[in-house]
């Protein structure tokens, strides 16, 4: 079996890991799996969403994001929507935990012990594929690599 070859990180994708290094977070631990889930959502931060709203996670716009981000519509896959905003990737950051608060998420992280833990805990609401967790899963050693990196150098 080939061993897949990453691709350099992108100026955008290195901005993003660096504020993830310096943001200071309730759950450490977590950090490696939501970079592989923004890693997957925002195909390495080359999406349109990732480079034009800082939406590396593709968040739709909940009126609980007032304050964390603006609505803006986009077209997407599923259609034209209204996605989250942000005004930076440690905007993104921060809105991105926000929308893990709002109540269609309630209570995981009574069950965030670990990567898989935390991804069986939200992905029924947030992405019911059942390939996704393997998905992210498979991109957890490189979010791992890029935060390691990324730390040696703050």
């Amino acid at each position: 079996m080939q061993e897949e070859v990453i691709p350099p990180a992108s100026p955008l994708l290195s901005q993003l890991v660096a504020a993830y290094v310096r943001e200071d977070i309730e759950l450490p631990h977590l950090k490696a799996v939501t970079l592989a889930q923004w890693l997957l959502e925002s195909g390495r931060a080359s999406s349109r969403l990732s480079q034009d709203y800082f939406n590396f996670a593709g968040l739709k716009w909940r009126s609980e994001m007032a304050g964390f981000a603006e609505p803006v519509s986009y077209l997407a896959h599923d259609g034209l929507c209204d996605y989250c905003r942000f005004a930076s990737p440690s905007a993104f950051i921060r809105g991105y935990w926000r929308f893990m608060e709002r109540k269609p998420y309630e209570g995981w992280k009574n069950q965030a012990i670990d990567a898989a833990s935390y991804l069986g805990a939200i992905i029924p609401t947030y992405c019911p594929d059942p390939g996704y967790v393997e998905r992210v899963l498979r991109l957890l050693p490189e979010a791992e690599q890029l935060l390691a990196e990324a730390a040696q150098l703050s």
